[in-house]
């Protein structure tokens, strides 16, 4: 014979925060069974969902959390994105047609790739298989293998980086997010713009203080010059427009400086 306060024991040594009128109910239902094999078996199997149901939490939990991660992460390329193109128009106003060419090419090849890859990443995980930039040839295979529209609009990004257009790689992914994602990505107002900046200007400065190799120096260190007379706008530079954007700065930095970085190329 089992008693009802230890079908209540058992009970509560399910989930300890079951209200006590559930444990009454249970332990009512269950004592008039009166049945030993019966109540282990119940409790085996209330036992079985809490732990299903708590690693179906933990799974969705931490699925929340990493597409919020990767979102974060789309945002903060968009941003910066945004803020370097900016740079790039203003060559093409200045008539740095070249310089500019190559700082757009770069920008779609480097952060607008990054991006077009977290979206991927998002839609299809076999594309974590990868670390770092899928090629163009892994990155197509998969987007085939998709259903619509993902597919179409995936494949529009795809074929935009290997263009030469920034507004119009970065037009197709902000449309594939808005319309696969279901994330909005609006570009940066004077506030934001200027909050990212800071935030750019913050990270090189840093890396700047830490960098022993010198070649890094330098490009760092032209970047913030660029930042400097070119009221407040920075620029994604490869390490070989370095010379380009020094012979740049030439126009306008005073003669002791633009020496000193000649020496240092």
């Amino acid at each position: 014979f089992i008693s009802k306060d230890e079908i209540k024991s058992q009970i509560q040594t399910i989930n300890e925060e079951l209200p006590g009128e559930i444990v009454d109910l249970l332990a009512d239902n269950l004592y008039s069974a009166k049945s030993r094999q019966y109540l282990d078996l119940f409790i085996q199997r209330v036992k079985e969902s809490f732990t299903l149901k708590e690693t179906e939490t933990g799974n969705d939990t931490t699925r929340k959390s990493e597409k919020k991660n990767t979102q974060e992460i789309i945002k903060q390329l968009h941003g910066n994105i945004c803020i370097f193109s900016h740079s790039i128009e203003q060559l093409m106003a200045e008539n740095e047609t070249n310089l500019a060419e190559n700082l757009q090419r770069h920008l779609i090849r480097s952060l607008c790739t990054d991006m077009c890859d977290a979206i991927i990443r998002e839609l299809d995980s076999s594309a974590n298989a990868k670390t770092g930039q899928l090629s163009i040839e892994e990155r197509n295979k998969i987007i085939q293998k998709m259903s619509e529209p993902n597919r179409s609009q995936l494949s529009k990004v795809n074929e935009s980086l290997n263009g030469k257009n920034v507004d119009t790689t970065l037009t197709r992914l902000e449309d594939a997010c808005s319309e696969l994602l279901q994330l909005i990505l609006k570009r940066p107002n004077k506030k934001s713009e200027k909050d990212l900046i800071l935030e750019i200007r913050e990270k090189l400065k840093s890396k700047l203080t830490d960098e022993q190799d010198p070649a890094m120096i330098l490009h760092l260190t032209v970047t913030l010059l660029f930042y400097a007379v070119q009221d407040g706008r920075f620029i994604h530079a490869p390490g070989k427009s370095v010379p380009a954007l020094i012979k740049f700065l030439s126009k306008i930095l005073p003669t002791n400086i633009n020496q000193r970085l000649h020496e240092m190329q």
